[in-house]
């Protein structure tokens, strides 16, 4: 079960740092594909409709370390403590500097949104460009990455991703790139095979990658690589 950290305390330097550059609509959580037990005190436990509830829910509580959410029981836990061994990567790994405005902060240094506006899927690099001129096609590329963008696929049925399936079970990124996948990203539980080109485009969902029609117009999910 994954577990989500919030930034550690800081100290007074790099606190006075964050807010001044930290506003509300910049705060945002760490997520690694760690797991475990020793989280400490147990704030709250409760049934949430998604895990961006859960996210919102850990980061109005400033006494709140960590949370995790479950799809299958909809049961958020929120925690006071990060867990043993998760502390080093959140002091690597968490910036001080404001995530772009609407992004929210994943692994790998990786930042997302999801561009509300419904494009068809050739469309979707100009879409990333035209809402930052950083932005590229979101490529899923770890089990934590995936576990993120299913939650933009559970405010929508489909959004978009950056990759396309061209033959067999070869995929390329928007670039044409190949990309490795695992079957577990898929919501099939294997992966995909090729049907045909006008069924080649990926979207995610709450429960994994899917097969769509690259003519049908959805949302997207667009990614930034900080630096």
């Amino acid at each position: 079960m994954m577990v989500v950290p919030r930034p550690p305390s800081a100290s007074p330097p790099l606190l006075l740092l964050l807010l001044t550059l930290w506003t509300p609509a910049h705060a945002t959580t760490a997520l690694f594909g760690k797991t475990s037990t020793e989280c400490g005190d147990v704030l709250s436990e409760f049934h949430g409709p998604s895990r961006l509830h859960c996210a919102a829910s850990c980061l109005k509580r400033s006494t709140c370390a960590a949370w995790r959410y479950d799809l299958a029981s909809a049961g958020c836990t929120l925690w006071s403590v990060v867990g043993i061994g998760q502390v080093g990567q959140l002091q690597t790994d968490v910036f001080a500097f404001p995530l772009p405005t609407g992004y929210v902060l994943g692994p790998d240094r990786i930042a997302y949104t999801m561009v509300a506006t419904g494009v068809i899927w050739s469309g979707i690099q100009a879409g990333c460009s035209a809402n930052d001129s950083r932005a590229t096609p979101a490529v899923p590329t770890t089990d934590a990455s995936v576990e993120l963008l299913k939650t933009f696929g559970a405010q929508d049925m489909y959004v978009f991703m950056g990759l396309q399936c061209t033959t067999g079970t070869s995929y390329v990124d928007y670039t044409g790139s190949g990309v490795a996948l695992k079957a577990s990203w898929f919501a099939s539980g294997a992966i995909d095979p090729f049907s045909s080109e006008e069924l080649g485009c990926v979207s995610m969902r709450s429960t994994g990658l899917y097969h769509h029609t690259c003519a049908h117009t959805h949302r997207f999910v667009c990614q930034i690589q900080l630096t």
